[in-house]
């Protein structure tokens, strides 16, 4: 056993005893002189002990926190589509006057083209980030087909997974067709992304896509969405924006909001829980608006408890000729899944 050396005083006492309270008034004085450094350290170490880490954070416990969104869809109209709007330039800052405008925190866009057109959307945008179907395949028509593109907030945001499955008998095989019954028709699909929120850890289903015009295409893609659905619908919320080029009545218009045989669950219309529904305008005639909630661009919810506390459409003109950015409008809902 090792034993600490004494050092004698005058009376036999150890040193080492001297030493120590000598240390001891040496270590208050340093507390004294810091003292706000050392109840910010204090400060730090208390609220490290009182707020769990999401990590530490309960599975169950962070999928029922409540999460509030601004989603939106827009369809941008192609850049070479339409040469009686504006130039594709133009418009670009336009729309990215509409999404400052909104604050979306989730968006799914159609009719981009190009892998280009992503990144010059990003470049106006760059708080976000966008997925779109991409592939190395060198038969395939395209290295990149974003006619359907999910943005997001990638500050917030963490992507987990992705999937797309296209609107066809094969849905599986990439760039197929084959509902339309003979028609032209350009490839559809669906994209689908399941996000985590950074700050609560809550999970949920963002998926975007753009129906073919063309009947019966519309009748036939409806049920397949419910098919891949299905399973994702009980796992986590689903919202799901996109050009459907549907309108109210129509035969798939109600399979899609009203369910279909064999599925015990169905998609409701941001537009018909909203509190209240807002046109955005700049024009001072607006009696020819309407608020257009209940078809072509659509905000579907499923698979949650969701409250809708507004829902808008923008109607903003821009340039010389006043003309609006795109053929569509854009839709935004503030959502929030309780």
């Amino acid at each position: 056993m090792k034993h600490r050396t004494a050092w004698s005083l005058g009376h036999g006492q150890p040193c080492f005893l001297l030493a120590s309270c000598l240390i001891h008034a040496i270590w208050l004085w340093a507390l004294a002189c810091s003292e706000e450094t050392t109840r910010n350290i204090a400060s730090d170490a208390l609220d490290l002990l009182d707020t769990p880490s999401q990590s530490d954070m309960p599975e169950a416990m962070s999928q029922t926190t409540q999460l509030e969104l601004t989603v939106m869809t827009y369809n941008v109209l192609c850049s070479f589509c339409d040469p009686s709007y504006d130039p594709w330039d133009e418009r670009l800052h336009y729309q990215r006057d509409i999404i400052l405008r909104h604050a979306p925190d989730l968006i799914g866009l159609q009719e981009l083209s190009f892998k280009e057109e992503v990144d010059e959307y990003l470049a106006l945008n760059p708080e976000y980030e966008a997925i779109y179907f991409t592939t190395d395949d060198p038969d395939a028509p395209f290295p990149a087909y974003p006619d359907e593109t999910i943005l997001y907030l990638k500050a917030r945001f963490k992507e987990i997974s992705r999937g797309f499955f296209w609107l066809s008998p094969t849905p599986d095989e990439p760039f197929s067709i084959g509902f339309s019954d003979g028609k032209a028709q350009l490839w559809r699909l669906v994209g689908y992304v399941l996000f985590e929120d950074k700050d609560t850890g809550r999970r949920f289903y963002f998926a975007n896509t753009h129906f073919d015009p063309n009947h019966p295409s519309q009748e036939k893609s409806v049920p397949l969405v419910y098919e891949r659905f299905s399973d994702l619908v009980t796992q986590h919320p689903v919202i799901f924006t996109g050009d459907f080029n549907l309108d109210p009545g129509e035969p798939a218009f109600n399979s899609l909001t009203q369910g279909i045989q064999g599925y015990d669950w169905h998609f409701t219309l941001a537009y018909d829980i909203a509190q209240k529904r807002i046109i955005v305008t700049n024009q001072q005639d607006q009696g020819s608006l309407d608020d257009r909630g209940r078809g072509i661009d659509l905000i579907l919810l499923a698979g949650g408890d969701f409250v809708c506390p507004y829902w808008k459409v923008d109607y903003m003109t821009y340039g010389e000729r006043h003309l609006y950015p795109s053929d569509h409008f854009a839709i935004s809902a503030r959502v929030i899944l309780k």
